[in-house]
């Protein structure tokens, strides 16, 4: 090592602040060699690009605290270049996922690699070099919009991307001239691929969305979507939109987050959310779908303004048959009809004789559905309300707290969901307005609170098991916020 050598098992060196620099070495490791022992970082530690950290095999970075400088903080340079190999991890309480995205990875020769949310390096091929559509098992890096347009083109001739991963390596600008990835309108989406947005960050820069159903993609179907940030601000003038997908058919959205602020026009009537526009399970008949569509660990802390377009959502604008789980919103909601803090709309049954299941999560911003008008006028801290007056189709929600100012023109608004109470199903919800937690009524599994902190205990009741891992809450001011 240039700057330092790491030789021995029991040391242990954490680099807190600055950057190591200016060094060269004739083996390996320009800034740091670690042959044994361990190497740890926190804060504005940093490593310049031009002196590598070399890592013998078996050995890794740790990260004990979020790192706050300038991107890349260090360039790996691992004696192992197998796909697979653990280069970084992190101390218990830290969120590995937001840190490897600061993490770059020496070139093997002509191959480049990544380092996944989990700390695994894979290798990658850019988009740009690509003379054929990705093959199952590759991995296409993007790195600009010109990217995503070659994933369009891809998209729209109707190819398959089962098996293949489009991996976000920089954070993007998307300007004016930006349309979605694909057509759901046309039955062009993006199918049976995962798409990781890496925790970088993509930026609206005045976007307008005039298709149906918008988004990154247009349509997305048995695919995954995960890790992705967005920005900006996003004008919308048509029908079913979000900021990620704007119709998502069993697919796994997670660990997506959005500050975007989206500002909705005349020529848009339906479906608005901060995340998906529509999402839904896998078809089984014009009135069922199978519970396949799940909306995970999702953020949203953007405004939704409109006085005139109605399935309003902070996370899903309209969702048939979905899991949505450790989902909060933070923005502030406006729409005419059916507006909630997680879902504006839900519609559709199950195979089990109900809609959603809404669970785990929490709304902080306000909600408020302008319409005089009576047909699904409804406003939720939870969800806006059903489509039809059909108890197979209301959702069951579990586990669900709202702090925000619920309102609503025409009916009673509701703290949690914002319809009659009579079929709707709520177990261990919490809210602190309005004095209801339906529309018409307070159920049983609902509780109006005057103190965050008296629910907290009971909101971090639910065990993880096999099929769900749960969030912890802790209080944060006056509300409840996602440890």
């Amino acid at each position: 090592g240039g700057g330092l050598y790491i030789a021995k098992p029991e040391t242990s060196v954490t680099i807190s602040g600055g950057t190591i620099s200016g060094n060269s070495a004739d083996g390996k490791g320009n800034g740091i060699a670690i042959a044994n022992g361990y190497l740890k970082m926190k804060g504005n530690a940093s490593v310049d690009s031009n002196n590598d950290v070399y890592l013998a095999d078996g050995k890794v970075i740790t990260v004990t605290g979020a790192l706050t400088g300038t991107s890349p903080v260090a360039t790996i340079t691992p004696e192992n270049y197998t796909d697979g190999t653990t280069v970084l991890e992190a101390e218990s309480g830290v969120n590995l996922a937001n840190e490897v995205g600061k993490f770059t990875v020496t070139p093997d020769g002509s191959t480049k690699y990544y380092i996944a949310s989990d700390g695994k390096m894979y290798k990658y091929k850019p988009v740009a070099q690509f003379t054929t559509v990705p093959a199952a098992g590759d991995t296409a890096g993007l790195e600009t919009m010109d990217d995503f347009e070659k994933v369009a083109e891809w998209v729209n001739a109707g190819n398959d991307f089962t098996g293949v991963t489009l991996i976000l390596l920089t954070d993007v600008t998307l300007d004016s001239s930006f349309t979605p990835v694909g057509d759901y309108n046309g039955s062009k989406v993006f199918t049976g691929g995962t798409f990781d947005g890496n925790n970088k960050t993509i930026t609206y820069n005045n976007v307008s969305f005039t298709q149906k159903y918008s988004g990154i993609f247009s349509g997305a179907k048995n695919a995954t979507i995960q890790n992705l940030n967005l920005e900006g601000t996003l004008n919308v003038n048509a029908d079913y939109a979000g900021c990620v997908i704007g119709h998502a058919e069993a697919c796994t959205v997670k660990n997506c987050s959005s500050s975007v602020t989206i500002t909705v026009g005349s020529s848009s009537q339906y479906g608005i959310g901060g995340i998906v526009g529509v999402a839904e399970g896998s078809y089984i008949s014009a009135q069922a779908r199978e519970r396949t569509c799940y909306i995970l660990d999702c953020v949203n802390t953007g405004s939704i303004i409109t006085e005139t377009v109605s399935y309003i959502g902070g996370i899903v604008g309209k969702a048939s048959v979905c899991v949505i789980r450790n989902c909060i919103n933070k923005g502030n909601i406006t729409g005419a009809k059916c507006c909630g803090g997680i879902v504006g709309l839900t519609t559709m049954s199950g195979s089990d004789n109900y809609g959603s299941l809404i669970e785990n999560c929490g709304n902080n911003g306000n909600v408020s559905a302008t319409s005089s008008v009576s047909y699904r006028s409804g406003a939720g801290g939870i969800a806006g309300g059903p489509t039809a007056i059909n108890e197979d189709w209301y959702p069951h929600i579990n586990n669900c707290y709202s702090s925000g100012t619920i309102t609503c023109a025409y009916m009673s608004p509701g703290g949690i969901f914002g319809y009659d109470n009579d079929k709707c199903v709520l177990s261990k919800c919490y809210y602190s307005n309005p004095s209801q937690a339906c529309s018409n009524g307070s159920p049983s599994g609902s509780s109006k609170y005057t103190d965050v902190s008296s629910i907290l205990s009971d909101m971090n009741s639910l065990n993880n098991s096999d099929s769900a891992t749960y969030r912890r809450w802790k209080v944060s001011g006056s509300v409840l916020e996602f440890e």
